[in-house]
Formats: structure tokens, C-alpha cells, sequence
């Protein structure tokens, strides 16, 4: 959260990539209760104590009521969600994370409800470690990370024998979470055919390319934004090429013998990222009545052909 908002019904959601001032105030004037955007205001804390650009974000988001949530790594990390668009529409089998990261253990607390006083039960519901809640009858189960167990177990000894609380360790989550997209083609192609399909999702005028480039691609692997980083792990699972943005100079000379790369600049991934995120929302929140827009950005490189 960078934002807490004022207003308890959210009836309009607006995404955009970045909390910029333009696009914040869009979705102000369109009367957002909620705005989404995938960058933070800014990496960095620091104090709104000079009239710039965070300022002005800032005085539009207080004068609004609207909040403001930006789903950084946390939505970088969901390969089977928005980040995973390219994979899908390239028909990817097989896909998983370049660099997989394990979710930490969950754990499920059942009791009985009718040995709670109600303010017991409120107290765990708010928890900053209540995940998920639910019940059944007499029975309720709260969903926490084991590391919150323990200070949930706290709140409960004042009010029940905590031998009656039973506790169950979740199954391990089968889905892979991580950074970095790979995945197989349904069949292999020749640079130029895959070059063509990617200039119809991720419009740009120029890429910079880096590498040889195979006779053929099987598998492709990207990280939407600067993930340059995860180039030679994604050449040593298999990947025949790899797409990305904010390739450096260096970065090239010491990745160029791995494989082909592709930097297609970092906006392009994650703006169709948060276009794709926007028509999911839309379909997921439709019966609860929520307005879903999306406010396209603006690529801030202007690329020009040298004459001479």
C-alpha cells in the first residue's frame, strides 16, 4: 500500500503502470476509488518536502480520497498470472520460473466459535497475519504463515484453553512461484517468424538483439522489466532466447556468447502486463459491480533513426 484511500466502497478501479502525475490524474478524474499500479511511487522512502512530481501524486491522491497500491515483485513473481501474458500467447507448454523462489509455510487454525467472545474473534480476523478465513457451523479456520502462529495462539490462551485450537500445516503449493518466464514453443521456429509475432504484441520500433541467433527456437524465456540479471540462468535451462529490457553495455559483452537476447526496453512487457491484469479484474469483478479501467503509459525513450 503507498496510499491509504478514504473511501470505504470501492465501486471504480483504475491500473496503470506507473504512478506518474499524468496518469494518476486520469484516474482521479475518472473518480477511481482505487487505483493499481505495478511501480511504486518510489524505491526508495523519502518525504514529499519539495513541489515535484511525488508531491503532486500525493496531493492528488489526498484531495481524492482515492488509494493507491502498487503490486511490485509480488505480481512479478505470479508466472500463471499477468506476467506470464507472453508465454500464453505464444502457446507455451511447460512453463515455469527462471529463478523459483518457495512461499513460506502456511498453516490453518481451527476452533470452535461459540468459545470466543466475539472481540477474540475480530481480533484474529484483523491480524496482519490472517490470510484467509472462513466457517462452518460452530467450526472456524484461520489461514496464517507459521511464522504468525505463534502470536495468534497468544491472543487465544487469554480467552481458551489452547489445547482445544488445533493447528495443520498446508500442503505444499504444487504452482511455482519466481522471476523470469520460461517456457517451449509448440514447435520450433526460425528467429524471423518469432521476430514477427513479437513485433505484433510488443510494439516497438527498434529492439537491440545481442547473441547469435539459432537455426531454430524451441524454448523462450523473459522477465518483464530489467531482468537482465536472469540471463545465463535462463540459457542454462535450455532457453534459445531471451527478452528483457534495460540491457547494458557490459551486460551484453558478458552474456553475448550464452545465447540470443532481445531487449525490447522495459515498458512494453509490463504495460501489456497491466492491459492483460485490467481485463482479468473486469471478468473477476463484474457481479460485484466494480468499474475496471485501464490507463494506458507512455514510453518516456523517444527512438529516432540516425541520418548523417
Amino acid at each position: 500500500m503507498q496510499v491509504a484511500g478514504t473511501k470505504d466502497q470501492i465501486q471504480r478501479l483504475a491500473l496503470t503502470l506507473d504512478p506518474r502525475p499524468e496518469f494518476i490524474r486520469q484516474a482521479v478524474d475518472w473518480d477511481a476509488d482505487f487505483i493499481l499500479t505495478h511501480h511504486p511511487l518510489t524505491l526508495s522512502p523519502r518525504l514529499p518536502r519539495q513541489r515535484d512530481d511525488l508531491h503532486s501524486v500525493y496531493a492528488l491522491l489526498f484531495q481524492s480520497g482515492a488509494a493507491l497500491y502498487a503490486a511490485h515483485t509480488s505480481l512479478d513473481v505470479q508466472i500463471h498470472g499477468p506476467a506470464g501474458w507472453l508465454a500464453r500467447t505464444l502457446n507455451c507448454s511447460r512453463i515455469r520460473p527462471v529463478h523459483p523462489i518457495q512461499l513460506p509455510a502456511q498453516v490453518w487454525i481451527r476452533l470452535n466459535c461459540s468459545l470466543l467472545p466475539p472481540a477474540t474473534l475480530d481480533q484474529l480476523m484483523t491480524h496482519p497475519g490472517c490470510l484467509e478465513w472462513a466457517a462452518a457451523d460452530e467450526d472456524c479456520w484461520v489461514l496464517a504463515p507459521e511464522r504468525e502462529v505463534g502470536s495468534m495462539l497468544q491472543i487465544l490462551s487469554a480467552t481458551t484453553s489452547v489445547a482445544r485450537v488445533q493447528t495443520m500445516t498446508t500442503l505444499p503449493i504444487q504452482r511455482q512461484h519466481g522471476y523470469g518466464i520460461i517456457g517451449h514453443l509448440p514447435e520450433p521456429v526460425t528467429w524471423s517468424t518469432l521476430a514477427d509475432r513479437l513485433s505484433t504484441y510488443l510494439p516497438r520500433p527498434t529492439w537491440s538483439r545481442v547473441g547469435p541467433v539459432p537455426d531454430l527456437i524451441h524454448s523462450v524465456a523473459y522477465c518483464p522489466g530489467s531482468g537482465m540479471d536472469l540471463a545465463a540462468q535462463a540459457f542454462a535451462l535450455g532457453a534459445d532466447i531471451f527478452i528483457s529490457g534495460d540491457l547494458k553495455y557490459h551486460q551484453a559483452q558478458e552474456i553475448e556468447s550464452l545465447g540470443l537476447t532481445l531487449d525490447v526496453g522495459h515498458f512494453c512487457l509490463e504495460e501489456m502486463m497491466m492491459s492483460t491484469w485490467t481485463q482479468s479484474l473486469k471478468q473477476e469483478l463484474a457481479e460485484q459491480g466494480v468499474e475496471v479501467v485501464f490507463i494506458p503509459g507512455r514510453d518516456p525513450f523517444v527512438l529516432e533513426t540516425c541520418t548523417g
